[in-house]
């Protein structure tokens, strides 16, 4: 039901507007860019230009214009939502370093009940690879092969 209802509000919302490239949605990229009145156009752009658009007239900077502009969003809340960010970002990246890697032949289990020949052999294959090579595999890192 929640589905249907946030749907509902989502269609509402774009009904009757047309995004920029004519496919009846409107994103947020779309909103600004219509605000902005940027125009397209076809001339090839200088290497300084290039620049401009990748670290200053960017979707996340325009976004970030357009909220500020109408007071739903301050600088006060971008540190926070920064701050709260990394420290999720790191957590998230301690957890992963000690998690286990999986078992690289887990990758043959997935979609067949019992292997083809072929993938046998290739399984086959890459136990005896993993077991000539070990110092080019963290192999420690991983799950345990069965």
């Amino acid at each position: 039901r929640e589905r249907e209802a946030e749907r509902e509000r989502q269609r509402r919302q774009t009904e009757g507007m047309r995004g920029r490239h004519g496919s009846g949605f409107v994103s947020l990229n779309d909103i600004t860019w219509l605000d902005n009145k940027v125009t397209q156009s076809t001339y090839i752009m200088s290497v300084d230009e290039v620049n401009y658009w990748d670290t200053v007239d960017t979707p996340i900077n325009r976004i970030r214009s357009y909220l500020t502009d109408r007071e739903w969003w301050d600088d006060g809340q971008e540190k926070e939502l920064r701050s709260v960010t990394r420290t999720e970002i790191l957590r998230a990246f301690k957890e992963a370093e000690t998690t286990k890697l999986p078992n690289p032949l887990l990758m043959f289990d997935d979609a067949w009940d019992t292997l083809p020949p072929a993938l046998e052999d290739q399984k086959q294959e890459l136990i005896e690879h993993l077991k000539k090579y070990p110092e080019h595999y963290p192999l420690d890192k991983c799950e345990e092969m069965k």
